[in-house]
């Protein structure tokens, strides 16, 4: 059973790798149901929508007076006015372009929030297949050691076998046994975090080989890829071009803003209206919002430069770590299907040519390589999940 698995397994592992190794119903799922993705929608759309809501004219101003004469005989007067106030950021076009770009940081910061939970999706996923994998393995191992302590406790009987041999077989299933539900309570512990990603819902993840990943040979060409992709590079970006639109929209601050609008006197036997323009002109109110504009785009212009030499210094590290972890992964299976000789072993055993200890030593020494080409396996894929995070 064991010999099947670890075949399939190693045959999967010398494929070519994807740029996506998780099961796609996985993530389509995460995403789809998670409380925290549904909440950050929501927010990314109220945030689109205040940025709309900028983009519009200032509110109209309408003024009524009635006055009393004295004496009276001059009459009564009434006076009307509205004016409606011009934004030149919005003549300009600077206050839409910058409602936009607002928009696309809403965007892009969602983007971040939503890319580190679906990792840590595709991160509960990997554990998974490798606790179902590990426990096909214990499971296959425990069957082996019990069948070896019922054989040991009828050669006991018969006076075929020492009794230190025996307590030996009897202590390797015990063993075993715990190992077994160990990995049974560490897989139900994966299986709650990815149930808690999931929005409640439980997922099943019966999977107990990994899907292929598939990375370019240099790291030239990887990166070149996953750097216009990579959500933090795109919010730095966003936030930088957000910077840029508030110094343009800043500037027209700076001009004159012009109103329009209508006003009438009307006194008795005679009345006066037409139209009113108006100007207002910034002498102090932004005098300083220049230089803090100007300010913040420095700050943002550094920033993104910081982010993209950050990223590309992590996705270089993790390109060369999942390349090293790979060749360690082959070099264990290489190990493990040289070494599968338990059918062997349980020959030799029965035929008395080895002891009971000798056995127990051989498969131990052989579950010890499997093991660790498994743990291989799990944290190469981890690091290829941690550098394709940006394609998510």
């Amino acid at each position: 059973m064991y010999r099947i698995f670890l075949t399939a397994a190693m045959a999967t592992a010398a494929l070519c790798m994807s740029a996506q190794g998780t099961a796609p119903h996985v993530l389509q799922s995460v995403e789809a149901h998670n409380t925290t993705l549904q909440a950050l929608r929501k927010v990314n759309a109220a945030e689109k929508a205040a940025a709309r809501a900028a983009v519009a004219l200032p509110d109209p101003e309408a003024e009524f007076a009635y006055l009393w004469g004295n004496p009276s005989n001059i009459g009564k007067r009434k006076d009307f006015s509205f004016t409606q106030p011009l934004d030149m950021g919005l003549l300009t076009g600077a206050r839409r372009r910058m409602a936009r770009e607002q928009g696309l940081l809403a965007d892009s910061q969602y983007g971040v929030e939503r890319t580190s939970i679906l990792l840590e999706a595709e991160m509960c996923y990997i554990d998974l297949v490798y606790y179902n994998a590990m426990l096909s393995m214990m499971r296959t191992r425990a069957q082996h050691a019990s069948e070896l302590a019922r054989a040991m406790e009828r050669r006991l009987d018969h006076g075929d076998v020492a009794l230190p041999d025996y307590r030996n077989a009897q202590l390797d299933l015990q063993s075993i046994t715990a190992e077994v539900q160990r990995y049974e309570a560490e897989r139900q512990a994966a299986a709650d975090r990815l149930t808690a990603l999931n929005g409640g819902q439980p997922l099943a993840v019966n999977d107990s080989v990994y899907s292929p990943y598939a990375l370019p040979a240099t790291f030239g060409e990887w990166i070149a890829r996953t750097e216009a992709a990579s959500p933090d590079v795109r919010y730095a970006q966003s936030a930088l071009n957000v910077s840029r639109s508030n110094v343009k929209l800043t500037r027209t601050a700076n001009m004159p803003s012009p109103s329009v609008g209508f006003m009438g006197e009307y006194i008795a036997g005679q009345k006066q209206q037409g139209i009113s323009v108006g100007l207002s002109i910034p002498l102090w109110s932004n005098a300083r919002r220049m230089r803090q504009a100007r300010a913040e785009v420095e700050a943002a212009e550094a920033r993104h430069d910081d982010v993209r030499l950050q990223f590309r210094l992590q996705q270089q590290a993790l390109f060369e770590r999942q390349a090293a972890l790979k060749r360690v992964a082959d070099t264990y299976s290489e190990a493990v299907r040289a070494a599968d000789t338990e059918p062997l072993l349980r020959q030799s055993l029965d035929a008395g040519n080895i002891s009971v200890a000798e056995y127990l030593l051989s498969t131990r020494l052989y579950y010890d390589a499997a093991t660790r080409w498994l743990d291989a396996m799990r944290e190469w894929q981890q690091t290829c999940a941690e550098l394709t995070a940006p394609l998510l």
